[in-house]
């Protein structure tokens, strides 16, 4: 569990920094979407 969160983290970091690179736009929907995703997996992670 605590390594699969860490990877969704993770992974979540690398395509916010690299989509915009590509969708400039799409990327407010994107990012926020994997921004909450690593939220959740943090929290879970925490309980």
């Amino acid at each position: 569990m605590k390594s699969w969160s860490l990877f969704i983290v993770t992974l979540g970091t690398i395509l916010i920094i690299a989509y915009p690179a590509t969708h400039s736009m799409g990327n407010l929907y994107f990012g926020g979407g994997l921004i909450g995703i690593g939220t959740i997996a943090f929290f879970l992670r925490k309980k």
